[in-house]
Formats: structure tokens, sequence, C-alpha cells
């Protein structure tokens, strides 16, 4: 259930007047849209886990960020 609570705090989403359906990142990554809510939101979910995975979000959900991942990774940590 984290993972779903999140997945929410990190994004924005919408639909317009003409039923798209908008999932955009609060930090400008990566943005989806169309008219099938379920694929849209399946396809926000792929991206959200990879900047996840990578640190990206850490100033939102905390946990390292993408510079300590980084330098851990040249640690070999």
């Amino acid at each position: 259930m984290t993972e779903c609570t999140d997945f929410y705090k990190c994004v924005d989403m919408t639909t317009d007047r003409f039923g798209i359906f908008n999932i955009s990142c609060k930090l400008g990554l990566w943005g989806v849209s169309g008219k099938d809510s379920s694929h849209i939101h399946n396809e926000a979910i792929q991206y959200w886990m990879q900047y996840k995975e990578d640190g990206e979000y850490s100033n939102i959900l905390g946990g390292e960020s993408v510079v300590d991942k980084l330098v851990n990774k040249k640690r070999g940590e």
C-alpha cells in the first residue's frame, strides 16, 4: 500500500474536457496522456518506478538521492 501512496505523492492527475486522462510527474520528468485511463495509469507507474529506483523522488519520499546512489555505487555498496 505504501508504494501506491508514494506514487500519488509524486504525480499530478487530471482529466481534460475532452476526456483525455493525464498523469505527470511533479518534478517534470515525464508525463503520459490518453483516453484509456487504465493503460495510462499502468504506463505512469512504470515511469515512476524507474525514476524512484534512481532516487529522483528522494526530496518527496526521502531515502537516497541520485547523487547518494551514484556515490555508493562507486564505493561498491
